[in-house]
């Protein structure tokens, strides 16, 4: 019995190795690769590119949202991209990554220095320090920025002296609707730029010089959150970068230029609230041509709210192609704004030509009514499933100068309507209620819409309802766990 137990014990020692695994690194992909595997709504902006495909070279920090924003500039723009991560810790790469392959600082020192040996027509860095490179990796970037490649840092210094270049503020930020996009505009957010109005920004957004041959972009391309709106506000986030490439990059500058769009431009709709016009308000685009014949093109045009598409009085998108010619020098085109509901919309442009996109660019309007929806509120802020409906309480702005129809509806998560509901308010009116069916409810979390209107959309709004359930058993979707599952507790999802 003895030599038996003996026997079994040693042959634990020597096959526990087999079974367990020797000791080594595991796959590291997962932290130095940037992958287009997952592919979010977007807007394409320089997709195919007229002027061809930049090689690019993107150095991200980690940890963070950065390589990300690699996959989300390449979705809107033609680009052959290549991409550095780096932990700036080297306490996280030496240690805590230690078992990690391609982690440790030897690893990503030489990592560095092969990508960065290799030719691009620019470098992006992406909050990342250039002096965290060895020296030899910023020997390799300085002598490519030196000799033409361009260098665009988003949130990131350049340690070498350049000599200022002003005029290329003004190409970057020509197309930015930096006017309707609160990371930029809000009094906040001004106040923390040090700029007393919006046509204050675009210095202290963009910087612009040259080193050698290179050209240098500094941008400060402000944040958005995980409203709807963002889904639209983090479109016009991302083209700055296209723009600041479309800049640095002498072989991908355009032929045609945005040099004066109705940035900021704002009508007042009460006139029209009797008056379906498709089109009310006409605006000049200013564009210059840098050929030396005429060019025959498209212009192509979109216009979207902070929440999506916008639609006209019919129900189609508010999108159009037309043909356009452009002299040499400076063209003026005429367009004209339909009528839209209170607040900010934006108005996105694109010259095409056979060989693909030449340059696009926005611009943001706003919109104002005595009739609007001032606020959109509950009987209270949380509702339970089972309930049968919401009191919903619109207000306006003023007594309603003459009547009109109010819509209040709920939508899912996937954008389906799950309850509406119109009545008419009269001439006068502060406030109106809606009694909202929720009997279609599934979701924690619905939104509702209030659109006033007559004959036309003057004033829209929305709020975020929220249905309990009674108990964590009827989130099926949803599960958190606090502590160590145990055989009589779900396992859920660690969050």
């Amino acid at each position: 019995m003895l030599n038996r137990l003996c026997w079994y014990c040693l042959a634990l020692l020597v096959l526990a190795p087999a079974a367990l695994g020797v000791p080594g690194k595991n796959d590291g992909a997962y932290l130095h690769e940037v992958r287009a595997v997952v592919e979010t709504p977007h807007i394409t902006w320089l997709k195919p590119c007229a002027k061809g495909r930049p090689k690019v070279l993107f150095l991200a920090r980690r940890p963070g949202s950065y390589g990300r924003t690699v996959v989300e500039i390449a979705q809107r723009m033609e680009v052959d991209y290549t991409a550095f991560l780096l932990a700036s810790d080297q306490w996280e790469r030496d240690y805590w990554e230690s078992n990690i392959a391609g982690s440790h600082t030897e690893e990503k020192e030489q990592e560095a220095i092969d990508k960065l040996s290799r030719p691009y027509d620019a470098i992006v860095l992406l909050n990342f320090d250039i002096n965290w490179l060895p020296k030899q990796a910023q020997y390799y970037l300085l002598r490519q920025v030196q000799g033409g490649a361009g260098l665009v840092a988003a949130d990131s210094g350049v340690p070498w002296p350049t000599k200022p270049s002003p005029e290329g503020v003004q190409a970057i930020i020509a197309g930015m609707p930096i006017s309707g996009l609160p990371a930029y505009s809000s009094p906040m957010r001004l106040k923390g730029l040090g700029a007393g109005k919006w046509q204050d920004l675009p210095a202290r957004i963009v910087q612009t010089s040259t080193f050698g041959r290179g050209r240098v972009a500094i941008i400060h391309p402000s944040g958005f959150g995980i409203e709807p709106e963002d889904e639209i506000y983090c479109n016009y986030h991302y083209a700055l970068y296209i723009h600041a490439l479309q800049w640095a990059i002498p072989t991908l500058e355009p032929d045609f230029g945005f040099t004066a769009l109705p940035e900021g431009m704002s009508y007042d709709s009460t006139v029209l609230a009797d008056n379906a016009q498709a089109n009310v308000a006409e605006v000049k685009l200013h564009i210059t041509s840098h050929l030396k014949t005429a060019a025959d093109l498209t212009l192509k045009t979109e216009l979207r709210n902070a929440i999506g598409y916008e639609f006209d009085m019919f129900g189609h998108e508010a999108a159009s192609e037309r043909p356009i010619q452009l002299n040499p020098g400076d063209n003026e085109i005429a367009i004209k704004l339909p009528t839209r509901a209170v607040g900010t919309h934006f108005y996105d442009l694109w010259l095409k030509s056979d060989k693909g996109i030449e340059q696009f660019g926005s611009f943001a309007f706003s919109v104002t009514n005595r009739d609007a929806i001032d606020s959109l509120t509950f009987d209270t802020p949380f509702h339970q499933l089972g309930d049968a409906a919401a009191e919903v309480t619109v207000r306006f702005t003023a007594p309603l100068t003459q009547a009109a129809k109010l819509k209040v509806f709920a939508t899912d998560t996937y954008g389906r309507e799950i309850a509406l509901e119109t009545s008419n308010v009269a001439a006068g009116a502060q406030e109106a209620k809606v009694r909202l069916p929720l009997n279609l409810t599934v979701a924690l979390a619905q939104w509702v819409h209030a659109d006033l209107s007559r004959g036309t959309t003057l004033s829209s709004k929305q709020a975020l309802l929220i249905v309990r359930r009674k108990g964590p058993a009827e989130y099926p979707s949803l599960a958190v766990r606090a502590r160590r599952p145990t055989p009589s507790s779900s396992a859920g999802l660690p969050i």
